[in-house]
């Protein structure tokens, strides 16, 4: 599609990473800022915008999940990263949580539990 991949660079209209179509992605930390959506209720959503490069490519991630954005807080930019999406069972339900992680490096996933994504 020659036309969209044009319009996209025309307008500077940067890829957004989803993790409900993908739960886990290597991307490589470029820069954050605050930002502000509009969700689907017309509420306005506070959180933190990553500009991220997944295979070549620029994109960003946004989330108000304060599980991620701390566990995203103290690792340095052009620093290259797995983020995964997980469920966890639990008496009340299904849990969603984010591991973040160091290519290279293996951690114990996080106690923390945020169904926000």
């Amino acid at each position: 599609m020659n036309n969209s991949k044009q319009f996209l660079k025309e307008y500077n209209i940067i890829p957004t990473i989803s993790f409900k179509t993908s739960p886990k992605h290597k991307v490589i930390l470029l820069k954050d800022e605050m930002a502000e959506l509009t969700n689907e209720k017309g509420e306005i959503v506070k959180g933190i915008r990553y500009f991220v490069r997944e295979n070549e490519e620029e994109k960003t991630i946004f989330t108000s999940s304060n599980s991620l954005i701390q566990q995203l807080a103290d690792i340095s930019e052009n620093t290259e990263i797995i983020i995964e999406l997980k469920s966890r069972k639990t008496p009340d339900g299904w849990r969603s949580y984010y591991v973040v992680s160091k290519v290279g490096e293996t951690e114990e996933e996080p106690e923390i539990i945020d169904e926000q994504f």
